[in-house]
């Protein structure tokens, strides 16, 4: 049988070299896992560019997953930069 995990995200960064990062994703998690009882508000992560933001979302999304007991949906949109109407975005 294999061990090989298949994840919802693709991963842009290897799982041995996602560090610093353990605390942060487990307030994330912690943040996920209140939603259910309304107990989250909205949250941002505000950061420069290339400190790993998106980095820490598809590892976030792709743990929440994994974890029926939170009773949430995660899902994952990507956008690109491009201009776009409300319904070009609706239908995306």
């Amino acid at each position: 049988m294999s061990d090989i995990k298949i994840w919802p995200v693709e991963e842009m960064v290897h799982e041995d070299e996602f560090t610093d990062r353990v605390e942060l994703l487990r307030e994330l998690d912690q943040w996920v896992a209140a939603i259910q009882r309304m107990g989250s508000s909205s949250t941002a992560l505000i950061a420069p560019r290339r400190i790993g933001k998106t980095v820490l979302l598809d590892r976030l999304v792709n743990t929440v997953f994994f974890k029926p007991e939170y009773k949430v949906a995660p899902f994952y949109f990507k956008m690109t930069r491009e201009k776009r109407t409300l319904r070009e975005f609706l239908l995306e």
